[in-house]
């Protein structure tokens, strides 16, 4: 049988880091403590889509979004 290369492992080997520590794109370091939420499958698949489309993570995506939403309402970063 012939083993699958494994996309995820792939992806935090080419994940950039500094200190040894998982950076964004805009090389912030990131929270230790992950956060997971659960999406309504069409939201999901739309999600998955997007950021296929642009080529990039499915969590980058999501950062990139949140991150614009705190800047178009004036939330200070802290």
């Amino acid at each position: 049988m012939r083993r699958r290369p494994n996309k995820g492992f792939q992806r935090v080997l080419e994940a950039p880091r500094s200190g040894g520590c998982f950076t964004s794109p805009n090389a912030e370091r990131l929270a230790k403590k992950p956060v997971a939420v659960r999406l309504p499958i069409s939201v999901d698949a739309t999600v998955r889509r997007i950021a296929e489309e642009r080529g990039i993570s499915v969590g980058d995506w999501i950062r990139e979004v949140i991150s614009a939403h705190l800047k178009d309402n004036n939330e200070p970063a802290q």
